[in-house]
């Protein structure tokens, strides 16, 4: 750790501060480097649309106490700056499982959806050849 960040991280509203913003910072730089979660879909901003998401967190006590239900923390980044985005507490049941990696969906993200990712068509199992 660098000299200027030791000394940033001994003030105590800078060190609150700084040490999320640095670890989302890092997970856009290097998505694959940081253990962000599943990518889900959640349905955003309204019941009929849904928008791209990732699990940062489950079982937070409090707030399952407080709710009286199991909720998952979900990011939504916003696009074109995947940084700046939404936290939601979404009931795990209303959670659609995407097989699409954080770094593909950031892509699709970053890109307002027009990079999107292609699913590799699986090869037929037929042995007719005629």
């Amino acid at each position: 750790m660098a000299y200027g960040e030791r000394m940033l991280l001994q003030l105590p509203l800078i060190r609150t501060i700084y040490a999320p913003a640095k670890q989302i910072v890092e997970f856009f730089v290097n998505p694959s480097a940081m253990q962000f979660g599943a990518v889900v879909l959640v349905r955003y901003p309204h019941p009929n649309s849904y928008a791209i998401g990732f699990v940062t967190g489950r079982d937070v006590g409090v707030i399952n106490e407080a709710t009286g239900r199991r909720l998952v923390n979900v990011f939504i980044p916003f696009a074109p700056v995947p940084m700046t985005g939404t936290l939601l507490l979404v009931p795990e049941e209303e959670l659609v499982a995407v097989d699409m990696s954080a770094e593909d969906a950031l892509k699709m993200i970053v890109s307002g959806g027009v990079v999107a990712p292609v699913k590799e068509p699986v090869p037929s199992q037929s042995t007719d050849l005629s």
